[in-house]
């Protein structure tokens, strides 16, 4: 099955391109937000 989902990828990404993006992520920068929420709540 492992085989069957890597063949299937191998096609649909063979033309693809890697796109670099640069920049902070969005994640850690919403979770703190949240963290400052939460205790300026308690």
């Amino acid at each position: 099955m492992l085989f069957l989902a890597t063949a299937i990828l191998d096609r649909l990404l063979h033309h693809c391109g890697v796109v670099p993006i640069n920049g902070p992520s969005y994640r850690p920068k919403n979770r703190l937000q949240a963290i400052e929420r939460e205790t300026e709540a308690a």
